[in-house]
């Protein structure tokens, strides 16, 4: 629903009881460890939308920071959750509400003018609900700069040389490379997918071009992430039996975890990188790739909802 996945998502009263649960596990623990009356509470993410007013309504005085990592939609997108209204007073337990980027906090506040009785100023970007003021902020997200993961790289050349003889690459082959968890939202299928479509219609650039993925298998224990990764396996497969040979593979696929050397190895060593992410939430990929090449030189190839690049 947040990542605007063109898929009907399916809401279970169950589902919403247990998560209703956990979240009042989270404040139970939050109020035995608080050695004070007004403690600092940092929450992430979506998985707490309910802890804030939880924990406001037990600790008034806390100072709660609330930041919500993946995209908040449009009030109509959000309206399709049957709990809207109790995730919105949830977040409103905050002190402070955190989004990626402007559009977020402003899709928020129109979410609670179309659901909750607020008095927003959008002026002064906050929400007064029940007497209580909480303020809503963008805070785009950065990478370290420089990451401390460049300091042992080798030269771009030297990095280029290792993946190519990694992976078995021709000198005169244009290195692409995507890096990435196998999420939906990532659009590594939509990725391979172009590869398959520019080949089909430039077969000029067979033998030349190769698109080196890295994968990350994440949360493997859903079905729905379980069969992400066999398509994506099997996708790798098929493209490459339509463009390759025995020495040429279009297709990359590495499924698995990149420690963070591995990754600028692969950024330094890249022609190209790809973040083709399907309305996605804190990704860094770009800023990384950027931060990765010290020689100034690559080309990055961005999605229109790549968010993070304030």
């Amino acid at each position: 629903m947040c990542h605007v996945a063109f898929v009907r998502p399916t809401f279970r009263l169950s589902d919403w009881q247990h998560y209703v649960t956990v979240n009042k596990r989270f404040a139970d623990a939050i109020v035995e460890e608080a050695t004070r009356q007004d403690p600092l509470v940092l929450i992430q993410d979506y998985h707490l939308s309910l802890l804030p007013q939880m924990l406001r309504q037990r600790l008034p005085a806390a100072t709660i920071l609330t930041f919500w990592h993946i995209p908040w939609p449009n009030s109509e997108m959000f309206g399709v959750c049957p709990w809207s209204r109790e995730i919105i007073h949830g977040l409103l337990g905050s002190s402070i509400l955190g989004f990626q980027t402007q559009l977020h906090c402003n899709n928020f506040f129109d979410t609670v003018d179309h659901f909750v009785e607020s008095r927003i100023d959008r002026e002064r970007a906050s929400v007064v609900m029940g007497g209580r003021q909480t303020m809503v902020r963008a805070y785009p997200i950065s990478i370290e700069w420089l990451p401390s993961a460049l300091a042992a790289q080798a030269s771009v050349a030297e990095c280029r040389a290792a993946i190519r003889q990694r992976f078995g690459l021709a000198s005169h082959v244009k290195i692409a490379v995507g890096v990435e968890r196998l999420d939906y939202t990532k659009g590594v299928l939509e990725r391979m997918t172009a590869v398959d479509s520019l080949l089909a219609r430039r077969p000029s650039w067979k033998g030349r071009l190769v698109l080196v993925q890295a994968a990350a298998p994440t949360r493997s224990k859903l079905a729905t992430y379980a069969k992400l990764q066999q398509d994506a396996l099997r996708l790798a497969e098929e493209i490459n039996a339509r463009h390759g040979d025995r020495t040429y593979r279009p297709i990359v696929l590495v499924p698995r975890h990149h420690e963070p050397c591995e990754v600028f190895e692969l950024l330094r060593a890249a022609d190209v990188c790809i973040v083709s992410s399907l309305h996605d939430g804190m990704n860094l990929v770009a800023k990384e790739f950027v931060a990765a090449r010290d020689d100034n030189q690559g080309v990055l190839i961005l999605s229109t909802f790549y968010r993070s690049i304030a």
